[in-house]
């Protein structure tokens, strides 16, 4: 009897496949390697974000210091300062999205989750993705080495989200 693989769709009999948790069949030649080909980027990977999250705890007292200096140039330019306490989240979320996710509820615990500060972090998980953990995975995984502009894109595609969060916070929640 011939089964489907569940990820590439080819056909195959039993004695080739692997049952998965959900009850479908995986092929043993091409998709089960892939599979631990990705796996094994993402644990390479794990290690690095776990340092530098570590680093990022013991260099709070730097982020606080960006944060105020952010703070006062944007209230010398007679700007809304509410936003600022929603960078930590903007600052976090290319690198990490645990990361940034345990600086939105940190936020969310601080000010609520009704507040301000805890729609805008919210909106910003939405708004901008993990840059560099999904360049590491993805073009590790097929060996991509030079990145070219893919980075300083991605970027400023989170720069752009970031923006469009704080617009759209203060047009719908102010």
């Amino acid at each position: 009897m011939a089964n489907k693989c569940g990820i590439c769709g080819a056909d195959i009999n039993l004695m080739q496949t692997q049952k998965l948790a959900d009850g479908n069949c995986i092929c043993r030649k091409n998709c089960r390697s892939r599979g631990f080909k990705v796996y094994d980027y993402v644990h390479g990977n794990l290690s690095g974000v776990k340092a530098h999250l570590d680093q990022v705890e013991r260099d709070r007292d730097k982020l606080d210091f960006l944060i105020d200096g952010i703070r006062m140039g944007v209230s010398a330019a007679g700007l809304d300062t509410q936003f600022v306490e929603g960078l930590p989240t903007m600052l976090m979320k290319p690198l990490s999205g645990s990361g940034a996710r345990g600086m939105m509820l940190d936020a969310m615990n601080t000010y609520g989750a009704d507040s301000f500060i805890g729609r805008l972090c919210s909106i910003v998980q939405g708004s901008s993705d993990t840059t560099f953990y999904v360049v590491a995975l993805y073009f590790g995984s097929v060996g991509i080495r030079n990145t070219y502009y893919t980075i300083p894109c991605s970027l400023l595609a989170d720069l752009a989200g970031a923006v469009a969060a704080v617009t759209m916070t203060y047009l719908f929640f102010t």
